[in-house]
């Protein structure tokens, strides 16, 4: 009886100790939230701060890019690509026009610390230092150990589209730069590359953020092959450092655990970087962490004490739950009447639904896995298949297709998500019977990656088809409307990335090109120049010039439109823009107009709008705006040219009286006499007073040349005597009346 007491005592005993669980579980959970939050809040920070690094460094690269287009373009850089062997004589003028171009636009770039131009025909180089062979030029400022010569050769000899690149300069600096290539001559396959030298000063100003000072956070450059750079200069190769942009995300860096954030260049091909110290964040967390292990041993002791005292008083542990449980229900209790075991069920119940919502939670939890894995397919390309999470992709060959819906910010984001989902199945519907697909709901698109068996263009066509029978069906049932972007075809995973970009550039050609479905066979024809003739320029100058303001907005319009027929590139588009923006000031300058670029806030407003009927309906606003002004002040202008007629009209009249002044003027026209002078000198140029007796003197001149007395012309020409006559006369003509009038009666005998 005695062992089944102390058995019964045990199990009480336990009973009370496994309650004990409950605080402790709690208190995890607080941990795992303050965690949670101090992670939230130091990644909105992050972001936030990330996302002004981008934009001002993009705004920068994007004036840099201009740079780089410019050049693109320049008469003297094509004709000296297509030179073989040595550069002869004949050549000598259009490099130094060369270089003196290059450094012009150095000096007017505060990005730009040099450029220079290797025409591999030629093995030369010319930039802002001279012109000399590659070899002189790395011997100069780039020989060193961690690039060999032939590096920088393979280098410059390749391919590039506005390319990010960190170059280990002589000294052991790291010279950051761009490359733009030339397209090749079409006898060679060498094509010439243009180099932007950036200032490492401005990049260590623009990462090295003020809000970094007094934080172990770093901002750096995460470059294509993996390196990274830093704002102190260093470059670290081989960095074994991998995160996804997607969002933040936990990983190790030099052995730490970092807390890191990547967000890609618009404008070139790398990805800024932000690290932070886990431990950083979390230093808040662990006082937290020490109250709550205070507070579990509070509660471990206290626990202990009381399941000694309830079970030293024989409590029934299980009504003491029963009656907590029982506690925090409303609607049924077992001291209300009713019996145990119906609410007992009804507990059990209620534990089923919870389970039941578990379900839905681990449902959601593999519909972000899913999501997961196809973002990483998107952004690296190739994965084990163990995490592809149920997605089928067959392959070899995989195409990218983005499905975007229009005029997304005027609908709630509930009928937001029917219609993505709507277009998702739409597409795959449409694209089952020949193809593979997987597709992924982002936001207002829908991307969706298509198993091809080879790479034939003939892919793409059908590609094509299915996705304008997937618009034309969504607009004509379902009411909204959607664009289009067919990335090319991707020959592996690991090439399934630069695709997904590719797709993603083509969305900068919808309204470019006036479309709503762009595929890159749209843009691999594109026009090499643009049409934009001495004429056209002409034309468009003198309308802007004289106010004329429906004229230049026609020929502005014919421009842009001849061009979008002509298929340019997006480049060259930019490049149009710029030219045609150039005579736009020049036409107002001509008129008198000479702030209009800051008045417009002209840079900030092309630099911001994207090409095609946006940037064309921001260059008829500026058109408009000139026009207008100069109108305004030509009219202003007519104004005051009338009334000076007026005025000098009255004096033509009234200049021989001898009481005809400046206040008897300005009397007859209801004016100051000094108004009057500051009017008549501001249209003309000369004063009032200068006028009248200019005409006085002349009139004179005219009598004594007749043989008219000194006395007789004082008189007649409005003088009041000889004396202020010889005085004026002295002063403006430097001879006396009397040596006129003797040259007078000379002239007849001679």
């Amino acid at each position: 009886m005695r062992k089944k007491t102390i058995g019964y005592a045990r199990r009480l005993h336990l009973s009370f100790l496994l309650i004990l669980l409950i605080p402790i579980l709690v208190s995890f959970i607080l941990y795992l939230y303050a965690v949670h939050q101090a992670n939230e809040q130091s990644d909105r920070l992050h972001e936030s701060l990330l996302s002004k690094v981008q934009a001002d460094m993009d705004a920068r690269l994007l004036s840099v890019r201009s740079v780089g287009s410019r050049l693109y373009i320049d008469s003297d850089v094509r004709a000296l690509a297509s030179v073989s062997g040595e550069m002869e004589s004949s050549h000598a003028m259009a490099q130094v026009r060369l270089y003196q171009e290059l450094n012009s636009l150095v000096l007017s770039s505060e990005n730009l610390d040099g450029l220079f131009i290797y025409f591999p025909l030629t093995n030369k180089v010319i930039s802002t230092n001279g012109n000399m062979d590659l070899s002189m030029f790395y011997s100069l400022y780039y020989e060193n150990s961690a690039l060999t010569e032939d590096a920088f050769h393979t280098l410059l000899s390749s391919d590039h589209r506005y390319d990010m690149h960190m170059l280990p300069a002589k000294g052991g600096s790291i010279q950051p730069l761009m490359l733009l290539s030339l397209p090749p001559d079409s006898s060679s396959t060498l094509a010439p590359s243009i180099a932007m030298l950036f200032s490492p000063e401005m990049l260590r100003l623009q990462l090295g953020l003020e809000e970094f000072a007094n934080t172990e956070t770093r901002l750096l450059l995460h470059l294509e092959d993996g390196s990274l750079y830093s704002p102190t200069g260093s470059l670290i190769r081989g960095s074994q450092f991998e995160a996804s942009h997607q969002g933040n995300v936990t990983t190790q860096f030099d052995g730490v655990p970092v807390r890191a954030l990547e967000r890609p260049s618009e404008q070139t091909n790398m990805q800024y970087l932000m690290l932070t110290p886990v431990s950083r964040i979390h230093e808040d967390v662990r006082k937290l962490q020490m109250v709550i292990i205070l507070g579990l041993l509070l509660s471990i002791i206290g626990g202990l004490l009381l399941s000694r005292h309830l079970t030293a008083r024989n409590s029934n542990p299980i009504a003491k739950l029963l009656a907590t449980i029982s506690s925090g229900n409303r609607e049924a209790s077992p001291d209300s009447g009713v019996d145990e075991l119906v609410w007992a069920s009804g507990e059990v119940e209620r534990l089923y639904q919870h389970s039941l919502n578990n379900e839905q939670l681990l449902r959601d939890s593999r519909l972000l896995a899913h999501q997961y894995s196809f973002l990483q397919l998107l952004t690296k390309g190739s994965i084990e298949r163990s995490e592809l999470c149920d997605i089928e992709l067959s392959g070899p060959c995989f195409g990218v297709v983005i499905l975007k819906i229009m005029d997304a910010g005027d609908i709630s984001p509930s009928e937001l998500g029917l219609r993505t989902s709507i277009l998702r199945k739409l597409f795959e519907e449409n694209i089952k019977d020949r193809y593979t697909a997987e597709a992924l709901e982002w936001g207002n698109a829908v991307i969706a990656l298509i198993s091809l068996p080879n790479v034939e263009i003939t892919h793409l066509t059908a590609i094509r088809e299915a996705s304008e029978n997937v618009q034309t069906l969504v607009e004509s049932t379902l009411h909204f409307t959607c664009t289009v972007s067919i990335g090319p075809i991707a020959e592996s995973m690991d090439e399934i990335p630069a695709a997904y970009r590719s797709a993603q550039e083509l969305e900068e050609y919808l309204d470019l090109l006036d479309t709503s479905t762009i595929s890159i066979l749209d843009v691999e024809n594109l026009s090499p120049q643009y049409d934009f003739s001495l004429e056209d320029e002409e034309k468009l100058q003198n309308a802007v010039s004289i106010g004329d303001e429906e004229t230049a907005i026609a020929l502005m319009q014919d421009i842009f439109d001849r061009n979008r027929r002509a298929r340019i590139g997006m480049d060259l588009y930019m490049c149009l823009v710029y030219t045609m923006a150039g005579v736009l000031l020049k036409g107002a300058n001509h008129s008198g107009i000479r702030n209009a670029a800051q008045q417009l806030n002209f840079p900030a407003a092309l630099m911001n709008t994207k090409p095609g009927a946006e940037m064309e309906s921001v260059f008829t606003g500026f058109v408009q705006a000139i026009c207008q002004e100069i109108a305004r002040a030509k009219s202003d202008t007519d104004g005051e040219a009338v009334f000076c007629q007026r005025l000098e009209a009255f004096i033509h009249e009234h200049f021989t009286d001898p009481d005809l002044n400046i206040s008897q003027v300005a009397q007859h026209f209801d004016l100051t006499p000094a108004y009057l002078s500051t009017r008549y000198k501001r249209q003309t140029g000369r004063s009032l007073l200068d006028f009248i007796n200019t005409l006085r003197l002349n009139y004179a001149e005219d009598l004594l040349k007749t043989g008219m007395t000194v006395t007789e012309t004082a008189e007649r020409s409005g003088f009041r005597d000889s004396g202020s006559l010889i005085r004026a006369f002295k002063k403006k003509k430097g001879i006396t009346p009397g040596q006129v009038r003797q040259q007078g009666d000379e002239e007849p005998s001679a």
